[in-house]
């Protein structure tokens, strides 16, 4: 759980140049995205502070917002009322929430931080709760085996190539990539379409 002096500071990031270029990129394709699925309930997760819900509330989605930070969730609540956006904001670890009938998962700013087996199991959660999920990664373009935690232990670079092995093996394939590269990282949005229900 992030203590309000990292929230703040992530908060605050918001004004940085480069978090507004990748911003805007992830905005673009996010909502291209979701105008071709036509989707009407929307699970944000993480939803940190409710970064995303000015978008979801121009979708005219149906929100379930699940962060694990308390701070996080206080702010998301008051950004939802403020947009009049109708959602439904979970404070709970994830994965451990009991969420269901969701038509698409959207999962950003998480997964650079997970180690592989970790993120491995979220995204099976992700694909057993809606058929369409939204992921973010942060790129490597090293073999997959050699794409795991990095030594300063911040973040981990990944493999699309691993991830579409790990797709392949619960009924799941990479429907569409689109990549950025705003300085020496390449990050990259994936939707990932569910071919059959996972058990």
């Amino acid at each position: 759980m992030w203590p309000e002096q990292r929230v703040v500071q992530f908060v605050n990031r918001q004004v940085d140049p480069e978090f507004r270029r990748i911003d805007a990129w992830e905005r673009r394709v996010i909502k291209t995205w979701l105008s071709s699925l036509s989707v009407v309930t929307l699970l944000d997760a993480p939803c940190g502070f409710g970064r995303f819900f000015d978008l979801w509330a121009e979708c005219s989605k149906y929100v379930l917002a699940v962060d694990s930070s308390s701070e996080m969730c206080r702010r998301a609540r008051v950004k939802a009322k403020h947009l009049a956006l109708e959602v439904a904001v979970i404070q709970s670890e994830l994965p451990s929430t009991d969420i269901y009938d969701v038509g698409v998962a959207v999962c950003i700013r998480l997964w650079a931080h997970l180690d592989s087996s970790v993120a491995d199991s979220f995204l099976v959660w992700l694909l057993a709760t809606a058929p369409f999920v939204i992921l973010q990664i942060n790129e490597s373009n090293r073999s997959p085996e050699t794409s795991e935690l990095l030594q300063n232990g911040q973040y981990r670079l990944d493999s699309i190539d691993r991830i579409a092995q790990v797709l392949k093996t619960k009924g799941a394939i990479i429907r569409a990539v689109d990549r950025f590269s705003p300085s020496q990282s390449t990050a990259s949005l994936l939707l990932i379409e569910r071919l059959h229900d996972i058990g």
